[in-house]
């Protein structure tokens, strides 16, 4: 509730199919009426946009779902889900100075807090991208941040996004970070041409970036 029409862009708006619709379901595509005649359509990339991981400098992992939280969700044997922040996400992060993550046993609730990662005296809120049972906590180095429970055999991933909607979503969130940097036309990841930008505002000091954080994690 409360974010600005542009950060509600309905995924198939996103896509192109229907141009200039909202989400009017806290981004929870398993609710939505339209999501469920629809969802079965193929989302078509051209040839610039199949490049999308090769030339603007993030990684999208192609057996991860995401969230526009902008988190990740891997699904393993075991029912058991793990969720991190994307590389995109990381990238404009930089190194945070702390997370602080939940209890084990905290339940969980799409698009309610994940957990909180801190810059400086900026503490930004991480939506959970599912539903469930926090059984584990990760640590700086670990693959993950978060082990959950989703407490059902078949759980329900319609909200999140793969494969080439995954790549349009994080390509409209790369244009947003280049309107706050005014670097239209290139991508503030890439460096020199080839290197990757590890950690962003080291690179763009004077940026804004309390206000970008928020509008990229979706914490107002």
């Amino acid at each position: 509730h409360g974010l600005p029409e542009s950060r509600l862009r309905c995924r198939y708006d996103i896509s192109g199919r229907l141009p200039g619709q909202l989400c009017h379901h806290e981004l929870d595509c398993r609710h939505c009426d339209i999501h469920q005649v629809r969802k079965n359509e193929s989302v078509a990339l051209g040839d610039e946009d199949a490049r999308t991981i090769d030339h603007l400098g993030f990684d999208i992992e192609p057996k991860m779902m995401y969230f526009r939280g902008p988190t990740w969700v891997r699904h393993h044997q075991d029912g058991s889900l793990t969720v991190g922040l994307t590389d995109f996400a990381n990238r404009v992060l930089g190194l945070p100075d702390a997370v602080v993550l939940p209890d084990v046993g905290t339940r969980l609730k799409v698009g309610g807090e994940g957990f909180t990662v801190r810059k400086g005296t900026t503490d930004i809120r991480i939506l959970s991208p599912v539903d469930g049972k926090v059984i584990k906590t990760g640590l700086p180095g670990k693959a993950y941040w978060l082990r959950v429970d989703p407490r059902t055999k078949h759980p329900n991933f319609e909200h999140l996004y793969t494969g080439n909607m995954a790549k349009l979503w994080t390509k409209q969130e790369l244009g947003m970070v280049q309107d706050y940097l005014g670097v239209r036309g290139k991508s503030p990841l890439i460096a020199h041409g080839i290197e990757r930008v590890q950690h962003l505002p080291a690179a763009y000091p004077q940026a804004d970036w309390e206000r970008l954080w928020s509008d990229l994690f979706l914490d107002i």
